[in-house]
């Protein structure tokens, strides 16, 4: 893991005016901006009147003017400890940048995919935690992706936002999702021994309803009189044929028979579902597919059969 970053501040930019910038951007390590009307010496000196003086000489309201004066302003003077982030391809880009500010062009017309002024990242862009975990948006929350819906280019991340912002970075688990994933696994060890005391027929039962509660067709009944069948099955989402064999015990002797009787059969694969075996059972079988008690407390918690699992099993 690399050395724990950290930031007084963070910026969010938008790489062009309509994207136009993303793809140069992260491939170049650069941060481009598209503000082609302030020269780049005003830029320099930081002189936020004069920046809204162009800004309200070409029309633009006071309030406008006001916004894209910060906005300048903070891509030239930002420091070093500035954290910036951009939103692109469906995931969180970060990079820190250098001091020096480039210039490029005030002329928009063939500048479009260069931008105005340029500053270099000091390592590019990253778009993983310093764990290597891929920062997919669907993933984070919303009080930071809401940014992405900024309109202009360059806003502040507020102090909430940047907290959540350098844990998810560093891959440090928010202190109350980490008190969440305790408490899930506390429920998970209960379900497992839950599932363990179910009889034989209730086990049966317990396993048909958490597979149609999962999204399988079931179309036999449950403790089929078939030898190697217990349920069968179709999966809509792909149409394809299964069976399941429940065993509440088991053992690698056992397995090796029914994947020996499926091997026969015509199903696309079979479940072997069970919740106690003395010893870690092996299959090398890609029709088959076991289903051992943790993975089928994961599926109860799914399916919502944590309640009738509790009346069962009480």
């Amino acid at each position: 893991m690399k050395q724990k970053i950290t930031a007084k501040q963070a910026r969010y930019i938008k790489l062009g005016t309509v994207g136009n910038l993303e793809d140069v951007c992260l491939k170049d390590g650069t941060l481009r901006i598209d503000f082609f009307a302030v020269p780049h010496e005003l830029g320099l000196k930081g002189d936020k009147e004069a920046i809204r003086q162009v800004y309200l000489s070409e029309g633009k309201t006071k309030g406008k003017a006001t916004d894209f004066a910060n906005q300048i302003h903070d891509f030239y003077h930002c420091g070093a400890n500035t954290l910036w982030i951009t939103m692109v391809h469906g995931k969180l880009w970060w990079c820190f940048a250098q001091d020096e500010v480039e210039f490029i062009s005030n002329n928009p017309n063939g500048h479009q995919l260069t931008g105005s002024r340029l500053k270099r990242t000091v390592d590019g862009w990253h778009s993983t935690d310093l764990k290597g975990s891929a920062l997919y948006l669907t993933n984070l929350n919303g009080m930071l992706t809401k940014t992405a819906g900024y309109r202009s280019t360059i806003c502040t991340i507020r102090q909430e936002p940047l907290e959540y912002l350098l844990r998810t970075i560093n891959g440090e688990a928010e202190p109350l999702i980490e008190e969440a994933h305790k408490a899930k696994t506390g429920i998970l060890i209960s379900i497992e021994n839950l599932i363990k005391r179910l009889q034989p027929k209730e086990f049966e039962l317990f396993v048909d309803l958490v597979f149609s509660r999962l999204g399988a067709h079931r179309t036999s009944a449950v403790g089929s009189t078939q030898k190697t069948i217990d349920i069968e099955m179709t999966l809509p989402l792909t149409g394809q044929r299964a069976f399941a064999q429940v065993k509440c015990s088991t053992n690698q002797q056992e397995l090796n028979y029914y994947v020996k009787q499926m091997e026969e059969r015509d199903e696309d694969f079979m479940f072997y579902v069970y919740h106690t075996s003395r010893y870690a059972l092996e299959c090398t079988s890609k029709k088959v597919k076991l289903v051992d008690v943790k993975e089928l407390s994961q599926m109860t918690l799914k399916a919502g059969l944590l309640d009738w699992l509790l009346q069962k099993a009480g």
